[in-house]
């Protein structure tokens, strides 16, 4: 069953939250979860696997954002090693992590952002 719980534990498998904290994460992945599941094709498998990962892509993309906008600079620490990068080049990474989960859930997720007036 995919909760809150299974994205985190996918998350977690992405970037860490030390900075944040997992009370932060936790609520992150419930509203990337929710926003996901809003999207569903009516008949989707609301416990697909692939769900789960697409909300965790989504979390990542969020919380990068959310790191830039607060200092600037992109910066992670995972025990003793930090990594700082820029933040356009850590911006666009992150899209692409969004980007691909989002892509291999698309069979499940209804298409609202495609409109076609006329030739």
């Amino acid at each position: 069953m995919v909760t809150q719980w299974t994205v985190l534990s996918s998350f977690r498998q992405i970037t860490s939250l030390e900075e944040e904290g997992a009370a932060f994460g936790l609520s992150l992945c419930m509203t990337c979860l929710e926003e996901i599941r809003a999207r569903l094709r009516d008949g989707a498998d609301g416990n697909d696997a692939r769900i789960e990962r697409a909300a965790a892509g989504l979390a990542f993309y969020k919380l990068t954002l959310k790191r830039i906008s607060e200092d600037g600079t992109a910066s992670f620490k995972a025990g003793d090693v930090s990594v700082s990068q820029n933040p356009t080049e850590l911006l666009a990474m992150a899209a692409i992590v969004r980007d691909e989960a989002l892509a291999v859930a698309a069979p499940l997720l209804r298409d609202d952002l495609f409109l076609f007036r006329q030739i």
